[in-house]
């Protein structure tokens, strides 16, 4: 990856710093559901071909679950799999335990979605 292109990454993270103060949510936190997030869709990427890794993440819990849904849809299903991530056993339950989402706008939850899905 050239200079380039990871400055328009890290552009487009620091971009949603400011809708997500405005709507309350704190930089920490903003970190906390970003690490969340980037977490699942690695995970999602190590499943699949070269990798094929299976690193634990329940049917129904995965990205591809959750990267196309909006709104309502969205916030339900990454409360329900911040709580199941959280409810494993090993490293995966010790990351994922006591998960909230901190994310309030589901609008803005979608975004950063699909900024990192992209």
């Amino acid at each position: 990856m050239d200079q380039e292109s990871k400055s328009a990454i890290v552009s487009k993270v620091w971009g949603m710093c400011n809708p997500l103060r405005d709507d309350g949510v704190s930089y920490g936190d903003y970190l906390e559901q970003l690490t969340y997030l980037i977490f699942m869709k690695m995970a999602e990427e190590y499943s699949l071909p070269p990798y094929k890794k299976d690193l634990g993440i329940p049917a129904g819990y995965t990205w591809s679950d959750m990267n196309m849904l909006k709104g309502a849809e969205l916030e339900q299903q990454y409360k329900a799999t911040l709580e199941k991530l959280g409810e494993q056993s090993g490293i995966l339950g010790s990351i994922f335990k006591g998960a909230t989402n901190k994310i309030r706008n589901a609008a803005i939850l979608y975004r950063i979605v699909q900024m990192i899905d992209g």
